[in-house]
């Protein structure tokens, strides 16, 4: 499965360093867009609904922490890697507070964006599979409700059973 991936930095050469450098499709990501700043970034959230946001903190207009906090709602199962130039204690803070996968430092490098990448993308496949085994398991139990109602219930179970199993689906 293929990850969608949104950049979002103000400095023009680190957004197509990593644009151009970062082997994406070798690590199962697809590079969706790139913003400049946290408003061009709330926008493209909301169009493109990104599996991973790569976001610098600090930037004109709105920082990428303000961003997150805006934008929380909409990011829910995504995974948000911060990299930032400014060695604050408080950005990092927010940023646990704010629920972000990792805290990268500038300049960074192309092995350390693609590890944490490789972690997110493991960490999202892990619920991803979490997800689509309790889905299997919940079929599986309608489908046992259902037969059992079949074999040994009255008309009244078998319709309620039928009902669950219907609805289910």
């Amino acid at each position: 499965m293929s990850y969608r991936v949104l950049l979002i930095d103000d400095n023009q050469l680190a957004l197509e360093s990593m644009e151009k450098t970062i082997p994406w499709a070798e690590h199962d990501l697809e590079l969706v867009g790139c913003a400049s700043n946290g408003i061009q970034g709330c926008q493209m959230i909301r169009s493109l609904h990104p599996d991973i946001l790569i976001s610098d903190i600090q930037m004109p207009e709105m920082d990428g922490l303000t961003m997150l906090e805006q934008m929380k709602n909409e990011l829910v199962n995504s995974r948000v890697i911060f990299i930032t130039a400014y060695d604050k204690i408080e950005y990092a803070a927010r940023a646990i507070r704010l629920s972000a996968f990792d805290f990268l430092m500038k300049p960074v490098k192309n092995e350390d964006l693609i590890q944490s990448l490789d972690r997110a993308v493991q960490s999202m496949d892990r619920e991803n599979s979490k997800i689509e085994k309790q889905a299997k398991e919940q079929t599986i139990l309608r489908r046992a409700r259902f037969l059992s109602a079949l074999t040994a219930g009255s008309m009244e179970d078998i319709a309620h059973a039928f009902s669950g199993f219907v609805t289910g689906i």
